[in-house]
């Protein structure tokens, strides 16, 4: 585990490591609570490392109606925020980094990090360090 944080590997790679190390399996990337988590990663890794926006504007000359089309990557973020109802129904071509600001994403994502965190020391062999790992958590939840 050392070794991944000295080489600056992915949030990721040590849950993987870390399950493999406790259970002898990595987590089910198809399965909850992996699943949310993966998709907050995706949205943070958006955020911290924002590319270019990449958009088409067409428009139409005999009926004056402009339309936009937003990049894969922004489309697949935004169908994935309204899947979960963390945005409104109507974004589309507006700013999913506007669309989430409101409480229900802020929840979703604190709760997103407790679940995983829940999960991983579930996870983890009865001992006393499964316990003061809840302890921490619980002062995290509570504080």
């Amino acid at each position: 585990m050392l070794q991944l944080q000295e080489k600056k590997d992915s949030t990721e790679q040590k849950y993987h490591l870390s399950k493999i190390l406790f259970t002898g399996s990595p987590w089910e990337k198809g399965d909850e609570p992996f699943q949310r988590f993966d998709f907050l990663k995706r949205l943070r890794n958006e955020l911290i490392h924002k590319k270019s926006e990449t958009t088409e504007t067409v428009k139409n000359l005999s009926t004056q109606e402009t339309s936009v089309s937003l990049s894969k990557n922004t489309r697949n973020l935004i169908k994935g925020l309204k899947e979960r109802q963390l945005i409104d129904e109507t974004v589309e071509s507006g700013s999913w980094l506007d669309a989430i600001q409101n409480e229900k994403f802020a929840k979703w994502c604190c709760d997103t990090a407790i679940i995983m965190s829940d999960a991983f020391i579930d996870m983890l062999p009865s001992s006393k360090y499964q316990e003061i790992f809840k302890e921490m958590l619980e002062f995290q939840k509570n504080g």
